[in-house]
């Protein structure tokens, strides 16, 4: 009973307490007044309704293609969309991203000024090993047979000194011998006194028995104590030649040795080698004779200097490192054998002056060929950057030589380049997964050049194909003077107007590869030089056209840089400027260019410059055929792996496009049908081999290019009547395969259509003949089953490309036709 009224008074306590609060808070509302009428209206109903701006624009975060007017779901992922956020981002250009001073913040944005790169130098670091100057490695050995008595040095590590006894040995045939000698001295004593004739048999005896001691290998110096001893000695002393510390001792005593068998290994460690191993990439940068500074773990704050004395020519196939031997001097014998050491090699890099630039690691983005660096626009109110893409050289150190995209003063972001490049993705601009290929050509417009330019440009021209002549000749000097001249052509070069922008790229190349060749020590490096210098002048061609008034030819040559390359000479014979005299007439002409005529897109000579008006589109990519396709841009590495059967630079990029046959021009009616035929044959070979490569770097828009002029030079071939059927009985399959490779939406879709496409290509070379003029191999892929044609011998799989490189095997050698099979 007691406990119901209780309740009953909490209950009636709660109720006074709510009548209270809902008093208090209609008081309340009494004096607060009415809501201003600023918080009402449609507005207000609209934004609690949770309604937007009619401008804002929804993106989804995995899918910034997808741009729409109202939220909801991406269509392609489902993930719900998010506004763009209109203060940040949403620049007048698709490569800008502007940011609140607030997100600059917290981003951390740091930039840095693009500079000169000064005189090329940077600290290059790898790792090593201490190990023993071989020519200072010595085995002492036992200069006669017998058993060891004694080993006067026991253990390791022991130094010696020239001359030491460091074991004595009992021989018989030196005790024999020394008894003999003993005999023979006290025969001539004895007969001193006797007939002449006896006294001359008795130190003809004597002369015999010292002979036969030396011949069995005893000293000088030894002989003369054993002439005055009166006992024929038991144990012969085998003294150490060299000095040094010994590293292993190979007898023990009580053991039996033959005359020459080691005693000891001994090392002079007063100068010792540090064997680095140094990757492909880094290779470029090393050359005989450079400094070097040594540190080891063991003995930190000390610094030991040496130079580079050798490196390996040979790749190790496992490790992809070379040895780099360094001779350091070690007086103190601080550095001990088998030593950590750390090396800093003041490395160059090749090619580049005082007039390349330079920004820090951290600023470029890579992925895959693409690099690409966030640029200060510094003419905008609030904090605005562009993204560029550049092409950089090897790396030198903490920095990147820039030979492309960038001009000194600007300033480059080095911390948060991702998170602004991320915030362009987000904005749906071209951020770096979306940009073109940083070898990948734009439509330039073809330019009518003035009578002044146009001699400008002539001279340039003469002095390259000066230097093409002499590099085909193996000249290294007469290629030298030329890119000396050239330089000097290209610095007297005033472009206005319209030809001023494609000049103002242009130019510089041909000063710094000019240089390059102009300073080479090696025809190696002369001939990586005029790679590129190869690739700039075909553009200059499809820009300007041919200013001189004879005709010149574009050759290339299959083989060169493990790519492929183009080169342009004057005369109607290849001549190889890449393997010269080596290889003479590795190559074909693929296109002629009289005097005026431009190059076209596809490597076939266009229309005279003076019948297309100066502004007119020309096709683009011209020069991106050439398989030389700037050697400078390698990557971070690049200069990576070198094959030796092409030269040492098989770290050249492969080509977007091919050149087309020369057949594609007027023919000469004096040709014969049949070399027409295999010229043109030849150009659909070197397209194919291009696309080859390119599937099998995983480059997939290289190979949609290369593909589509594929199928653009299968329409030109013109069979000899006698020849139509064979040609009939492929051509349908390669202009399939061909077309399928170029329609392809992605990787994977390139793989499965480059099947039919090689195995037509097969067909081609075993039924019609290898049309260049250099072996072809045909190769197999188990996995797929299907053949593919390559140039080298090393296999490279373009139906899984990187993810299985070296899958199959060469299987045929297709030789050039005429030449036998």
């Amino acid at each position: 009973m007691n406990d119901k009224i209780d309740k009953a008074k909490r209950f009636a306590r709660f109720g006074w307490i709510v009548a209270g609060a809902a008093l208090l808070f209609w008081l309340g509302m009494q004096f607060a007044g009415p809501a201003p009428e600023e918080a009402s209206g449609d507005d207000s109903a609209e934004h609690a309704a949770g309604g937007g701006d009619e401008d804002t624009i929804w993106t989804c975060s995995m899918h910034p293609q997808i741009r729409m007017d109202h939220p909801g779901q991406c269509p392609i992922c489902g993930m719900t969309l998010v506004p763009v956020n209109t203060e940040e981002g949403g620049g007048d250009s698709d490569v800008r991203i502007v940011l609140s001073e607030r997100a600059r913040t917290l981003a951390r944005i740091e930039t840095v000024t693009v500079e000169r790169l000064g005189s090329g130098d940077a600290d290059k670091r790898l790792l090593g090993l201490v190990e023993p100057d071989e020519t200072l490695l010595h085995v002492v050995t036992a200069w006669t047979g017998g058993r060891i008595d004694r080993l006067r040095v026991r253990v390791t590590g022991e130094r010696v000194r020239r001359g030491q006894v460091i074991a004595t040995l009992y021989s018989p045939e030196i005790y024999a011998a020394h008894q003999d000698l003993i005999s023979a001295r006290r025969q001539v004593a004895t007969l001193a006194g006797g007939t002449p004739l006896a006294l001359s048999s008795a130190e003809a005896a004597l002369s015999s028995a010292v002979q036969r001691l030396a011949l069995l290998g005893v000293p000088d110096a030894e002989i003369e104590r054993m002439k005055t001893a009166t006992r024929p000695i038991r144990q012969v002393p085998i003294r150490t030649p060299y000095s040094g510390t010994v590293l292993e001792r190979l007898a023990t005593e009580g053991a039996y040795v033959q005359t020459g068998t080691g005693l000891y290994r001994i090392a002079d460690l007063s100068k010792v080698w540090v064997q680095l191993d140094a990757y492909e990439s880094d290779l470029p940068l090393l050359s005989v004779g450079q400094a070097v500074d040594l540190t080891v773990e063991g003995m930190p704050g000390r610094t030991f200097s040496g130079h580079i004395a050798f490196i390996d020519p040979v790749l190790n196939q496992q490790r992809r490192t070379a040895r780099v031997r360094i001779e350091v001097a070690n007086p103190g014998g601080d550095l001990r054998p088998g030593m950590f050491a750390e090396a800093i090699v003041h490395a160059r890099a090749l090619g580049l002056g005082e007039t390349a630039l330079a920004i820090p690691a951290t600023a470029p983005l890579f992925t895959g060929r693409r690099s690409v660096v966030y640029v200060e626009v510094p003419t905008e109110e609030r904090p605005t950057y562009e993204a560029r893409t550049v092409r950089l050289g090897p790396k030198l150190g903490q920095i990147y030589p820039v030979l492309e995209g960038l001009s000194e003063g600007e300033h480059v972001v080095v911390h948060g380049a991702f998170t602004i490049d991320a915030d362009l993705q987000i904005a749906g601009g071209r951020s770096m997964m979306m940009r073109p290929d940083d070898r990948q050509r734009h439509s330039v417009a073809a330019v009518t050049p003035s009578i002044e330019l146009k001699g400008q440009l002539a001279a340039l021209v003469t002095a390259y194909l000066d230097g093409s002549e002499a590099l085909a000749r193996d000249d290294l000097e007469g290629a030298k003077a030329a890119a000396t001249q050239l330089r000097a052509a290209a610095a007297a070069v005033h472009a206005e107007g319209a030809a001023g922008p494609p000049w103002a790229r242009l130019g510089p190349h041909f000063e710094m590869h000019g240089r390059q060749v102009a300073e080479a020590a090696d025809i190696t490096t002369a001939r990586q030089g005029y790679g590129v210098l190869s690739e700039k002048l075909t553009e200059l061609l499809t820009i300007f056209g041919n200013p001189l008034d004879t005709t010149i030819r574009v050759a290339h040559c299959p083989m060169a840089f493990g790519e492929g390359a183009d080169w342009v000479q004057r005369g109607d014979a290849t001549q190889n400027i890449y393997y010269g005299t080596q290889m003479p007439s590795c190559g074909d002409i693929t296109a002629t260019l009289p005097g005026g005529a431009r190059l076209g897109s596809d490597g076939s000579a266009a229309p005279s410059g003076d019948a297309t008006p100066s502004g007119d589109a020309a096709p683009s990519g011209a020069s991106s055929g050439s398989g030389a396709s700037s050697m400078a841009g390698m990557d971070h590495g690049a200069m990576a792996g070198m094959d030796h059967g092409a030269s040492t630079m098989s770290t050249m990029p492969a080509a977007h496009t091919a050149p087309t046959s020369a057949a594609d021009t007027t023919d000469d009616p004096a040709e014969a049908p049949a070399a027409v035929y295999r010229r043109q044959l030849a150009a659909v070979m070197t397209r194919y081999l291009r696309a080859e490569r390119a599937m099998a770097g995983d480059d997939v828009d290289a190979a949609k290019s290369a593909a589509r002029g594929m199928s653009a030079a299968i329409r030109r071939v013109s069979p000899p009547p006698a020849r139509a059927g064979a040609w009939s009985a492929i051509r349908p399959r390669l202009a399939s395969g061909a077309g399928a490779v170029a329609r392809a939406g992605d990787l994977a879709a390139a793989q499965r259509a480059f099947i039919p496409l090689s195995a037509a290509t097969t067909r081609l070379v075993r039924d019609i003949g290898n049309p260049l003029h250099s072996a072809l191999r045909v190769a197999h892929c188990p996995m797929r089953n299907a053949d593919w044609v390559q140039t080298g011998a090393t296999i490279r799989n373009p139906f899984f490309g990187t993810r299985m490189p070296t899958c199959g095997s060469v299987t045929s050698t297709v030789a050039p036709m005429g030449d036998g099979q």
